[in-house]
């Protein structure tokens, strides 16, 4: 939690302990009365911005530092300031439902942040929250995992020209003549092979040999080839490559 808390990734931090001290201590003065809002200015810088969002709240000895709300709120209702001293134990307590005001039970991390929010405000900011959960043994052991498939999924194709396969056979080494590839072209369904011979492997040369695949037995459903330059030459300029 530390090297969250000390990181420059996040934008809403906690306040820490002595800051939260230090608006406790003069908002106890300006309360008392022994001294004036324009003193309390002069020694606290903070203390103009901290009269207008925080108020303290005193039970008997014990004393809580609030966000300022309207006076039709009731007390028990106040969003609380936390610090960073208390805020893991304070958003747990909530998370495990050990504070006793709605058990949240290892929610999801929306639930949880919104509990969090109705009772702490901007304080329990949702970085913690979501960090708590990620953390948790409990919420991960709640995880659903997927489920592991072994081997690969059969491809099942029920007709003839339903999905159709090509690939280049690299005839380089020992050519014939002028061609140098073979454009291999297989209906997966029916097993059927078709084979082109090729001077080359441009997208033209591709383009013209599927142009003369396709008009003797139509052109597939699915149409399915590596991330070759040439399949893909041929898909996008095909049109152009069989005109010319």
């Amino acid at each position: 939690m530390n090297c969250y808390l000390n990181g420059k990734g996040h934008t809403v931090q906690p306040m820490s302990e002595d800051d939260y001290n230090e608006r406790v201590t003069f908002l106890k003065m300006l309360n008392s009365g022994s001294t004036s809002a324009t003193e309390l200015r002069k020694t606290y810088p903070s203390a103009y911005d901290s009269m207008k969002r925080y108020e303290l709240i005193v039970f008997g000895t014990s004393e809580k530092l609030v966000f300022k709300a309207d006076a039709t709120v009731p007390l028990d209702k106040r969003k609380q300031v936390l610090h960073r001293g208390n805020i893991f134990n304070a958003i747990y307590a909530i998370h495990t439902g050990a504070d006793g005001n709605g058990c949240i039970g290892h929610r999801m991390a929306k639930t949880f942040h919104k509990a969090c929010a109705d009772r702490y405000g901007k304080s329990a900011p949702a970085w913690a929250t979501d960090l708590l959960c990620t953390t948790c043994p409990v919420c991960i052991s709640k995880n659903k995992r997927k489920k592991q498939k072994a081997g690969h999924t059969p491809l099942i194709t029920r007709w003839f020209q339903a999905r159709g396969q090509i690939d280049l056979i690299d005839m380089q080494s020992t050519p014939d003549g002028e061609f140098r590839f073979i454009l291999s072209y297989r209906c997966h369904g029916t097993k059927f092979c078709w084979l082109e011979p090729l001077r080359s492997k441009e997208k033209k040369s591709v383009a013209w040999a599927l142009f003369c695949i396709f008009t003797v037995l139509g052109p597939p459903a699915i149409l399915q080839a590596d991330n070759g330059r040439e399949f893909n030459g041929a898909a996008c300029g095909g049109k152009w490559a069989v005109k010319e």
